[in-house]
Formats: C-alpha cells, sequence, structure tokens
C-alpha cells in the first residue's frame, strides 16, 4: 500500500501530463532563475496594489453614482455668471428654482435641498447629526423605502403640515437605542418638535453622511434676486443625457436673464453628478487619478518587459536551435507569452493579497482623517468592487501583453538563422542597443515624473503639518451651536442667546476667557464681493471676493491675535452706529503695497460687500490685525479675510450659520486624553487623539487588527452617567467605527453600567 499514488496525486499528474511541453518546459527554466521571478513578481505586484489603490482613491473622490436605483442620473443644478473671465458659479436662489422646476422637461424630479447640523436634546443628552431639509421628491427618488414607518410625502412640505422627520438606521439604534417604538414619538430637533415617521434602511446616509430628513419649506411666490441657502438637485428622465438637460437650463436662464436682467443678466447653467466631496469639476480628480495609475501601470510594464527582454536575449541561442529544429515562430512567441503569464499571474496574486491590505489601511487612515468633521460618505467603499475587479483583470492582461511585446518584437525581427551561426552569445546589430537605450530612456521619463509627483506630496504635507494659523492653538477647546431658525430668526434673539451662553460658561472651572465667531481659523465658508471707495478693485470687470468673518469684541484678544494698527471693535459698535470692519494686514498690502505704512494707510477707508447690490452699506475700517489663516491649509497663506462685529449684522443674512465657540482654559485639557492614548499605543493599538473642534463623541480614535473603537475619557471628580454613554455611541455613528468605550476617572453610575450593558459599549 506505501508504494501506491493516491487519487489526489494520480489527478494532479494527470493534470501536469496534459499541460503543454513548452508550458512545463518553461516552469522547469523559472525554477532555474529564482531571483529573476522574484524581482519580477515584487515589481509586478507593488504595482498593481498602487494602481489599485489609486483607482479606488480617485473613483471615491470622483464622480460616483450614488449607491441606489438611478443613483447616476441624480445631478446638482447651478448657475454660471458668463459676464466673468473666471465663470463664477452660484447656487440658484427660490425664485429661480420655481421657475426651472415649472418649465424643465428634461428631469423626472426637481428639488431642492438645505443640509444642517440638527441637536437632537431628548432628556438630559444633546447629540448633534448632520440632516438635510429636502423636497420629499427627491428622497423619494432614491427609491431606497423605509424600513419602518414611511418616506417624506409632497404634503409634508405645505407651511400648515405637522412638522414630520425621517431618520437613519443609525441614528434610530445610537441616539434611541434601538426602541420598537420610534415611529410617532415626539423629538426636539434645534429647539423644535418633530413627530418621527420613518426610519431609513442601515447604510443610507443621503446625500452625503446625513442621517435625518425634513421637508423643505420654501416661501410661496418668492421675490427675484433672494438669497439662496438650498442647493438644486435634478433627476434626469430616462433617455435624456446631460448635455441635453445642460441645454435646456442655458435656455430657461437665459429667458429670465432677458425678463430681468438685473438679477440674472449673463447666467448659464452647470450640472453636476450628485454628490460629489470635492467642490466644482470632480473630473479633474477622476483624470488626475487615472493619469497616475497609468502611469505607473506603463513604467511597471517597462520594467518587466525590460527584464524579460533581457531574459530573451539569453535564450536567443536556444530559440535559434528549436527553430533550426522546425518550430515556428507561432511556438516561439507562445513560449514567451507562456513565460510572462506565469511571472504576470504571480505579480497578480501579490498585487491582490497588497491591496487587499492597502485598502484596509486607506478605510482606516481616511476615516481617522476626517473625523474631526464629518464621517465617511455612505457611498464611499474602499473594499473590492465589480468595477474594481474588472480593472485589476484589465491591468494584469495590460502588463502580460507590454511585458512580453518588446520579446515578441526582438523574435520576430531577429534573424535567428544568423544567431545560430554566431554561436551561443548570439548576434545582435546596433538596433538591439538603440531599442534598449529608448526603452530606458522612455523609464527614466515615468520615474522623474512619478518621483515629482511624489515629492509635490511630501511637501504638501509637510506644509500642512507646518501650517501657522496666526493665533495659538494651545489650550482652547471649541465647539459650534446650531440655533433654530424659527426661534432665533433675528440678531436680537441670537445675541442674546450668546450673552446667555457666556453668562452661564465664565464661571465654569478652569474657563480663562470665552468668545464667539462664525468662522474658526481655517474653517471659513463666506465669501462676498466687495468695492472699495475711490479705489477700483475689480479685475476683468470682476469684483473680487473675501472671506467675511463675524466675531465677538473679544475675539482677537481671546485669540492673541495682535492688533497692527487702528482699535478692535467696542460696545460702541452698535446697529445704529457707524458700519465698521477689521481688515488684516496681508490684505492692507495688497492694496496699498506702494504705502509706507499699508496698515495705517488702510484707517479710515470704506469698503462695500456684495456691490451690486447698490442699497449695501458702506463699512469703515477702524483696525488691521495681522493674519488669521481663514481658508483651507491647502489654498496657502495669501488668504486674507473681513472681521465684523456681531454687534452689526449689517451685510450677511446669518440666521442659518452656526455659532463657534472658543473657550481658553487653564493647564492642558487634553492630558487625560493623550495619556489613554498612550496606554493604549502600549498594547498595540494605533490611537489618535481627536484634538479638533467637534469631536463628535469620540476623545481619541483606536484601531488594531481590523477593529476601530471610538473611546470617550471623563476626568470626574464623581461617576459619570448615561451621558456619556451616549456620547460614545454618537461617537461610534459619526466617525464610523465598529465599537464604542467609555473611560472615566471615577467610574460609573449604575443606570450607566446599564445602558452600556444594552448597548454593547
Amino acid at each position: 500500500m506505501g508504494g501506491r499514488l493516491g487519487p489526489l496525486t494520480i489527478v494532479l499528474l494527470g493534470m501536469l501530463m496534459r499541460l503543454p511541453l513548452d508550458l512545463l518546459y518553461n516552469i522547469r527554466l523559472l525554477r532555474k532563475n529564482i531571483g529573476f521571478v522574484v524581482i519580477c513578481v515584487l515589481m509586478i505586484g507593488s504595482g498593481i496594489a498602487l494602481c489599485i489603490g489609486l483607482y479606488t482613491i480617485g473613483d471615491n473622490l470622483g464622480t460616483k453614482a450614488m449607491p441606489f436605483p438611478n443613483g447616476d442620473k441624480f445631478l446638482r443644478v447651478m448657475a454660471v455668471d458668463e459676464s466673468t473671465s473666471s465663470g463664477n458659479t452660484r447656487s440658484l436662489d427660490p425664485y429661480l428654482f420655481e421657475k426651472l422646476k415649472e418649465s424643465a422637461q428634461s428631469f423626472q424630479t426637481f428639488g431642492a435641498e438645505q443640509d444642517f447640523t440638527a441637536s437632537f436634546s431628548d432628556g438630559d443628552v444633546a447629540t448633534r447629526y448632520f440632516a438635510d431639509r429636502l423636497s420629499p421628491e427627491i428622497l423619494q427618488a432614491t427609491g431606497v423605502v423605509p424600513i419602518l414607518g414611511r418616506n417624506l410625502l409632497p404634503s409634508d412640505d405645505s407651511a400648515q403640515a405637522p412638522a414630520v422627520v425621517v431618520i437613519s438606521h443609525a441614528l434610530w439604534q445610537n441616539y434611541y437605542i434601538g426602541r420598537d417604538d420610534i415611529i410617532g414619538i415626539d423629538s426636539r430637533i434645534n429647539g423644535s418638535t418633530y413627530t418621527v415617521v420613518g426610519v431609513m434602511p442601515e447604510g443610507f446616509a443621503y446625500p452625503i453622511f446625513h442621517h435625518a430628513w425634513l421637508p423643505l419649506k420654501l416661501e410661496n411666490n418668492p421675490e427675484p434676486g433672494g438669497q439662496s441657502g438650498i442647493t438644486v438637485t435634478a433627476v434626469l428622465k430616462q433617455g435624456v443625457n446631460v448635455e441635453t438637460a445642460r441645454a435646456e437650463i442655458d435656455s430657461l436662464l437665459q429667458q429670465q436673464g432677458e425678463r430681468l436682467p438685473e438679477y440674472y443678466g449673463q447666467l448659464g447653467g452647470r450640472l453636476s453628478q450628485c454628490c460629489s466631496m470635492v467642490d466644482g469639476d470632480s473630473s479633474v480628480i477622476n483624470t488626475l487619478f487615472s493619469t497616475l495609475s497609468i502611469a505607473l501601470l506603463l513604467l511597471v510594464s517597462l520594467n518587466v518587459a525590460n527584464l524579460i527582454l533581457v531574459r530573451t536575449n539569453q535564450r536567443l541561442h536556444e530559440f535559434s536551435i528549436r527553430s533550426a529544429l522546425g518550430a515556428s515562430r507561432r511556438q516561439l512567441i507562445i513560449a514567451i507569452l507562456q513565460d510572462s503569464l506565469l511571472i504576470c499571474l504571480l505579480g497578480a496574486l501579490l498585487g491582490i493579497v497588497l491591496a487587499d491590505l492597502g485598502l484596509a489601511y486607506i478605510n482606516s487612515a481616511v476615516t481617522v482623517a476626517i473625523s474631526s468633521f464629518g464621517e465617511l460618505p455612505f457611498w464611499f467603499n474602499f473594499d473590492w468592487e465589480l468595477s474594481t475587479i474588472i480593472m485589476t483583470l484589465l491591468m494584469v492582461l495590460a502588463i502580460w501583453l507590454l511585458s512580453a511585446g518588446l520579446a515578441i518584437w526582438k523574435i520576430l525581427r531577429q534573424d535567428l538563422a544568423i544567431t545560430l551561426a554566431g554561436g551561443k552569445s548570439g548576434a545582435t546589430d546596433n538596433r538591439n542597443g538603440f531599442g534598449t537605450a529608448t526603452m530606458v530612456s522612455i523609464e527614466i521619463i515615468f520615474s522623474f515624473f512619478l518621483l515629482v509627483f511624489c515629492g509635490v506630496l511630501v511637501g504638501t504635507s509637510l506644509d500642512l503639518a507646518d501650517t501657522k494659523y496666526g493665533t495659538s492653538t494651545e489650550g482652547y477647546l471649541t465647539g459650534q451651536v446650531f440655533l433654530d431658525t424659527d426661534s432665533y430668526d433675528n440678531p436680537a434673539a441670537r445675541e442674546l442667546y450668546r450673552s446667555n451662553l457666556h453668562r452661564e460658561l465664565v464661571g465654569l472651572e478652569g474657563i480663562e476667557k470665552i468668545s464667539f465667531t462664525s468662522d474658526l481659523p481655517s474653517l471659513s465658508r463666506i465669501r462676498r464681493a466687495y468695492d472699495l471707495e475711490d479705489f477700483d478693485v475689480r479685475i476683468d470687470n470682476e469684483y473680487p471676493r473675501q472671506r467675511i468673518i463675524q466675531i465677538a469684541q473679544n475675539y482677537f484678544d481671546t485669540m492673541d491675535v495682535p492688533l497692527r494698527a487702528g482699535r478692535i471693535f467696542e460696545s460702541t459698535d452698535v446697529i445704529d452706529s457707524e458700519q465698521v470692519v477689521i481688515i488684516d494686514e496681508v490684505f492692507a498690502k495688497k492694496i496699498w503695497p506702494d504705502a509706507e505704512d499699508p496698515n495705517q494707510m488702510a484707517l479710515g477707508k470704506r469698503i462695500r460687500l456684495s456691490p451690486e447690490a447698490e442699497a449695501e452699506k458702506w463699512l469703515t475700517i477702524v483696525g488691521v490685525t495681522a493674519q488669521i489663516l481663514q481658508a483651507y491649509a491647502l489654498e496657502g497663506s495669501s488668504e486674507s479675510a473681513f472681521f465684523l462685529p456681531y454687534s452689526q449684522p449689517c451685510c450677511i443674512g446669518s440666521s442659518w450659520q452656526p455659532i463657534s465657540i472658543v473657550l481658553k482654559v487653564t493647564g492642558d485639557p487634553y492630558d487625560f486624553e493623550r495619556k489613554c492614548a498612550e496606554l493604549l499605543k502600549k498594547y498595540g493599538w494605533d490611537a489618535i487623539t481627536t484634538k479638533k473642534s467637534g469631536d463628535q463623541g469620540a476623545d481619541i480614535i483606536a484601531i488594531k487588527n481590523g477593529k476601530s473603537v471610538a473611546i470617550q475619557c471623563k476626568l470626574h471628580s464623581k461617576p459619570v452617567g448615561n451621558k456619556a454613554v451616549q456620547e460614545a455611541l454618537s461617537g461610534k455613528l459619526f466617525n464610523s467605527v465598529g465599537y464604542a468605550a467609555v473611560v472615566a476617572s471615577n467610574g460609573f453610575t449604575y443606570s450607566a453600567k446599564q445602558l452600556a450593558q444594552k448597548t454593547d459599549v
């Protein structure tokens, strides 16, 4: 029995015997050249892994269809100012929206949206979620049916309809602890009461990472030229392409421009894929990452082709003998293709393994990177998709054919009889040297291109790490408050809220200073056109735009921003007094570069915001400060800003804007979090403290072996209660991690332990 072959061995031997002799021969040759095989496999594997990573990143950041039926037909509709050279885009105001909705025939759905941050405050716990007010037809057009209750209905957006809300599965599970009677309960959202009428399926978070949907109730018969504040979303009809729809929007906007030139003159239409994370034309992202992937693929193919060509040169004498014995050129070409195919398949297997690990790492890294301001968009997918698999197969095919192509080209052009006569070393001519030199030159060009790109990425990363914001960054806590626009619809009500909040916070232990702003450093959103009195600032007949920040009187003092000239805002700067503005030194130097002291020169000059609206008031420059970087860090240090006092809300419709709170605290508020993170690192966790504004219930994001945890750290003198557990659940939802945990210095209350046990915290 010991000498007999088993059934499996017999099957394997039979399969091997059926393999072509050339393939078996190539396998034996490759076994004798392990070093050559290892180099090729490593090169192909790493190249495929990098290409898959680049493709996946570009696919997610660029124009990607929504993951539901007709998701590729969802479009954003905007207007373009064709009178300017830059072609600035602008949202449609309610009047234009209504007119386009009445006339447009290219769309099966034409609706509006207005995203905001919703503060759910049922009971003792308040938690923020991204929410979306939208036309009910848009939510219905997704084709996604609620798992509980009903969807929003067209009748819900009337002014007389009851206030209702549809919530996400994650919000239901984390905030409401999955309660069975969720449908019909009343919930307080931004201070107002709404009835929960539906729960959407797990994973649905249209349009990006939103978890509550409310009907958008626009005013009836809006006036032309009103403030926008809405985003228009349309769904194409079957059989209608984007160009046809854009042409129709163009025509309709031109008609409105002819009727109302003072509001809508020279407007054109722009349609873009919904809903990219990148502002503007997201096709640039696709082009960039596609170009990088192709360049990397060609570089890998050329390097492998060069190695296989060298190997073919070594086998020329062998091929000459086989040709003399009757082998056709076709048989020799098949032998080269088999040789290359074996190497490519091994490289592809390695590439798939490396890509799988890389995609998991990218998913974790991106999750942590955006945890400070949001969660992963619900359509992001850093796992294997059908398109990724097809792209991988095409890459393997391309590498195989390109890498074998040069060797085949050489065999087709080589006179094998002369090679045989020339001896073992073979006979070559000058053309071989020229071809090799050309290929090496191309490799150098592609390598240089990739090195330059990597250098730019490294330089950008270093610049981001060394960003100077113009303010102190240590010893501050920040947060945001989103006020209900119905209860706080005027400046006086919002000012009263800020005063009351300041009064409550100022007495808390450890708080040294308190201030308020509309936009924290590097997070500015609003830009307005401006004009200078007695100074033409227009470029190509277009007014430049500037970032507008509203601040409290003590903001510069709280943020330790030095004053270069003039004064800061004072209590006498009220609605009925002279309207004032503070600029920064970057703007002063840009406008008055030849002045001996641009900062002093700026004092007393007058600025008008939105100069196209003749009724806007002039603002007098009363102060010049050091620059605060209000733009995103990637936009560089040349961006300047205008600062307006909250006490003079003259030029910005700000009822929808959040209030950012700045607390200057004594000591280091993050010491306990850092100690917890250091302890986790000792046990092999990749722990990162979320030291930025709005940690959303997660002081630490910890990752180990594919597991991710949002951790709340509570340095309290007493046991912490249910609120800490619910904050941890909010952190789990907001940061899209698998687990939630709470660490407390003095333990937990009994009810908190019960809640944690029920919710797996």
